[in-house]
């Protein structure tokens, strides 16, 4: 009984120094110091220094989006799940959450079929070849709708990995009119209260071209947006699809340099 006791010591010891020093780091990160005492950086983002770091037991993310989310985010390594702290959320995010299984064609799962498109066969190069290109679009193509739950997970992921949001929406393009049945899934991700959610799920809705009676209840609403660029993709493609309902959802007061667009619009139908 006693050893057991100094095991269960010998365990406890660690793990209380790792939380220790890593709740330090999260809150020396947000300060001016703008780095950590106890971890060292591993990877930064050019997105404003967004920064994961390594330390005793832990790995830590300090989120410093420009014009964005600010906080951190940290995985204990005895614990199945990451705690986050920003100035958008707080909670916690399971590691192991199951999720739709990817689809397969010719013995290679979607994400497979993806690194393809980008890096070839191998993986490795920099660059695809065409017949690379040609056969992962292929591919993509056949799966179809299968993809579909795979890629709304991905899209709706609130900590996605690094170009996982610009990977759908390259899937999505890729499968272009095809990708129309995931239109019901994507407006309502136009909705989320996450601003980089609702700026790719529009992107992915435009990229599928759905009909027009599905975009425009999407389009209007977004024009008056808290985020500027989701507003002016959304003001942009409303005048684009119908100036009369951009002239009475308030566009070109919204946006005044639309007005020649007005103009010329004017002009064509004359």
């Amino acid at each position: 009984m006693r050893r057991a006791k100094k095991i269960l010591l010998w365990l406890l010891c660690p793990i209380a120094l790792s939380i220790i020093l890593g709740m330090i780091d999260c809150w020396v990160a947000g300060t001016s110091h703008r780095s950590t005492l106890f971890s060292v950086p591993v990877w930064k983002l050019g997105d404003g220094g967004t920064t994961g770091y390594v330390g005793f037991g832990y790995s830590l993310t300090y989120y410093r989006k420009m014009g964005g989310e600010h906080g951190s985010e940290i995985w204990y390594w005895f614990t199945p799940f990451t705690v986050y702290d920003t100035s958008e959320r707080t909670g916690v995010r399971w590691l192991f959450a199951s999720g739709p299984k990817e689809p397969a064609y010719q013995g290679r799962t979607l994400s497979q079929w993806i690194s393809v498109y980008f890096s070839g066969y191998s993986g490795y190069s920099p660059h695809a070849t065409l017949e690379e290109e040609n056969a992962a679009e292929q591919a993509i193509r056949t799966m179809g709708t299968n993809t579909f739950p795979v890629l709304i997970k991905w899209l709706s992921e609130d900590r996605p990995s690094i170009n996982q949001r610009s990977t759908v929406l390259q899937v999505f393009q890729i499968l272009g009119e095809e990708g129309r049945p995931a239109a019901a899934a994507l407006v309502e991700l136009t909705k989320s209260t996450d601003k980089e959610i609702r700026y790719s799920a529009l992107d992915c809705l435009l990229a599928i071209k759905p009909e027009k009676e599905i975009l425009m209840p999407v389009l209007v609403p977004l024009i008056h947006d808290p985020d500027k660029n989701i507003r002016f993709v959304a003001a942009e493609n409303l005048v684009d699809l119908d100036v009369d309902a951009a002239k009475k959802a308030g566009v070109f007061d919204v946006f005044p340099q639309f007005n020649s667009l007005l103009e010329t619009n004017n002009i064509e139908n004359k």
